[in-house]
């Protein structure tokens, strides 16, 4: 009880209230204004407690309300394996990451400031694998809306890092819908991370190129473009082309990033001996 002075009422608190039922809101204290000559006791809870129900119908009235619907395996098995890649938008997995740390918002409106906090949090070794993927993937779609290349090669490294941990963590479980996305974001983000400035083909060479936290190294031997009397050169992604006129599209899933093969012409006065795969 907390009297206010000698002559004003008593008023009753009553006890924060959590829940889905209030449909996300969160009281901390209300009070209810009682009568001076109401009788004490059970009377003045009854009615604090019909304020409070009052308020919360109130607040409730404002939500978005709640439902369950059926939907066909089609639609349930895209909600399920929504991502980055297939969606535009974070797969569950990161979204529920954002909740809990509380930068949905800010993922919004400062992307590159919620992903430096998660960063933060992983580096210090006070996070898991779960915000290890939240970083690839976000920073996967942050590099796609700016084209920011420091942010594809992040994604990739955020994706390695979730896929061969350091020896003693437990290794990603194969049976985690993240384990192939997370192999498909490596792939994609490092394709992009690795592009000619016009971004039409894949730039293989020594460099030092630039990270959203510092500054990754990449050294590349020159001889392994030769093959057989031919230099490949103008490398471009597979996954970025669509093949018209075949009946059959074979592929196979692999580690890495598919690419053909364009090649120089052979020297003269040589006969090349080579077929186009």
């Amino acid at each position: 009880m907390t009297k206010l002075t000698k002559q004003t009422s008593d008023f009753v608190t009553a006890p924060n209230l959590r829940g889905p039922a209030l449909m996300g809101s969160t009281f901390s204290l209300v009070h209810c204004r009682m009568s001076p000559t109401s009788s004490p006791g059970r009377y003045r809870m009854a009615r604090g407690w019909v304020g409070l129900f009052a308020m919360a119908l109130t607040l409730s009235a404002c939500a978005t309300p709640i439902s369950v619907i059926q939907v066909d395996s089609q639609t349930a098995q895209r909600a399920l394996t929504r991502n980055v890649l297939s969606a535009g938008e974070p797969s569950p997995f990161s979204q529920i990451v954002l909740n809990r740390a509380n930068l949905c918002e800010r993922f919004a409106e400062d992307p590159e400031a919620a992903l430096w906090t998660l960063h933060a949090e992983v580096v210090s070794g006070r996070q898991d694998e779960n915000q290890l993927f939240a970083l690839a993937e976000l920073s996967f779609l942050h590099a796609e809306r700016t084209k920011s290349q420091p942010h594809y090669l992040a994604a990739a490294l955020y994706a390695y890092a979730f896929l061969f941990p350091p020896p003693g963590t437990p290794t990603a479980d194969p049976y985690d819908p993240r384990f192939r996305d997370a192999a498909d974001l490596y792939n994609r983000a490092l394709t992009a991370a690795l592009r000619s400035p016009d971004g039409t083909f894949g730039d293989f060479r020594d460099a030092v190129l630039p990270l959203p936290f510092g500054e990754m190294a990449i050294a590349f031997d020159p001889a392994q473009l030769t093959w057989l009397d031919r230099r490949l050169t103008d490398f471009v992604s597979v996954a970025d082309v669509e093949v018209k006129g075949l009946g059959t599209d074979i592929a196979a899933p692999a580690w890495g990033r598919p690419s053909p093969r364009p090649r120089w012409p052979a020297p003269r006065g040589r006969v090349s001996t080579s077929r186009s795969g």
